[in-house]
């Protein structure tokens, strides 16, 4: 999880850190999107 610039690792809260590490969870990652994607397509052609 990113923890943006205005805050500090030291400075935060356990709940911010659960919020922040559940944020990350919740969004896929678009590098393994992309991924995926040429994988379906090369399967697709064959």
């Amino acid at each position: 999880a990113s923890i943006p610039k205005n805050e500090d690792v030291f400075e935060i809260g356990i709940n911010r850190a659960v919020d922040l590490i559940v944020e990350k969870q919740m969004r896929p990652a678009a590098k393994y999107r992309k991924f995926n994607r040429k994988i379906y397509k090369k399967s697709s052609r064959k």
